[in-house]
């Protein structure tokens, strides 16, 4: 699949892929310390002490393709190719989602010390706590987008936003 691509995204649809993605997420997150929790960890902390350098150098492109990453990695780690092929399936749209959602200044503020909270938490052994906070932050752009973007409302009644993404 090569050029321009647009879809459409209503509150509906990003709530939906909010509980997909963290369905799919968290038991991938469960597999993943289970098989080898240093190995995923020390990825995942590498990825964020990259992801401060972008923040903090205003190389937001950069930021949230390490942001994409990072949630790739728990697939990655997780020694299951359907989980992997599952989330490349919505990897797109949440990438676009990612994207425009970052252009609200606290979201990616929020965003990151959601990432390093996971990896804490994770650290210290606490996988429910870190599932929890999983489920916060991929369910953030569902209360983002609800509460922040004018366009969901016109997205419910039927007109939809138009996200476009270049691949």
């Amino acid at each position: 699949q090569k050029g321009t691509f647009v879809f459409t995204l209503s509150a509906t649809s990003v709530a939906q892929l909010g509980q997909y993605r963290f369905a799919l997420e968290s038991f991938a997150l469960d597999l993943a310390m289970a098989k080898n929790s240093a190995a995923l960890l020390a990825e995942l902390f590498d990825i964020c002490e990259r992801m401060a350098i972008k923040r903090d150098a205003g190389e937001m492109d950069e930021y949230l393709k390490l942001d994409t990453q990072y949630h790739a990695t728990i697939f990655k780690h997780c020694g299951n190719n359907y989980f992997e092929d599952g989330y490349q399936l919505v990897s797109g749209k949440i990438a676009a989602l990612r994207k425009h959602l970052s252009q609200h200044p606290t979201h990616t503020e929020k965003s990151f010390h959601e990432h390093l909270k996971m990896v804490e938490l994770l650290k210290k052994g606490k996988l429910e706590e870190a599932k929890a906070a999983l489920k916060r932050h991929v369910t953030r752009g569902e209360r983002s987008y609800a509460d922040t973007v004018k366009d969901i409302a016109e997205a419910d009644q039927g007109s939809g936003l138009k996200i476009k993404r270049n691949s």
